[in-house]
This record gives structure tokens, sequence and C-alpha cells, in this order.
């Protein structure tokens, strides 16, 4: 038997939860709403014999306007992650978990 990649681009995904994590402002906002980070996802695609961060996801609860959680969980796309300076932390991880190396497919041999 053989397995053979389906696709030529490879993709890793990590998922964390933050503990103590940052309060942000929720995008789109009218309101001035913000969210505390509970979970970070980042999805590494292969190209060219490197990883780069596809896409970074956000999530966590709504915080009310006392600064307590409401009922409300939010989760969206950190677009423009690179660049801005209150999601420092998330370049941080992002740099600490990226792959290294290529996705290997393992050998099954028939008994």
């Amino acid at each position: 038997m053989e397995l053979t990649h389906r696709s030529t681009h490879q993709q890793i995904i990590h998922r964390v939860t933050v503990t103590g994590g940052p309060v942000l402002p929720m995008p789109y906002s009218q309101a001035g709403k913000t969210y505390r980070v509970e979970h970070l996802s980042v999805t590494y695609t292969q190209r060219g014999g490197s990883w780069t961060a596809q896409t970074v996801q956000l999530s966590g609860t709504v915080l009310k306007k006392d600064g307590s959680d409401s009922k409300t969980f939010t989760r969206h796309d950190a677009w423009g992650w690179e660049q801005r300076s209150e999601l420092g932390f998330v370049r941080a991880i992002v740099d600490g978990f990226r792959p290294v190396g290529s996705v290997e497919l393992p050998s099954i041999s028939e008994a």
C-alpha cells in the first residue's frame, strides 16, 4: 500500500489556549466592545520548502462594559497581525511554532 498527498501544498495547524490573554478591541465594533484572547490558531502552509503562516485566528470571551465576562464568544481572523503593535504576542507565538522540515507520510507495510 502507498500513501500520496492529495494536494501540492501541505498544512499544519497549531492551536493553543492563552491563559491571562490580553484584552483587545473587537474588530468592526462601533460600540467599542472588547474581548479577552483565550485561544489562538495558526495555519502554516509549506510552499517552496519553507513554512508561512497562512491564517491566524483569535477567539475569546466578549467583555461587558464593566470588564466582566459576558456570555458571548467571538472568533475572527487577525488581519495585519504582522504590523499591529498590540498583537506582538502573536508574532512570538507564530515564530515559535513555525514547523521545520516537511510533512512525511508513513510507510505502510502489509502483513
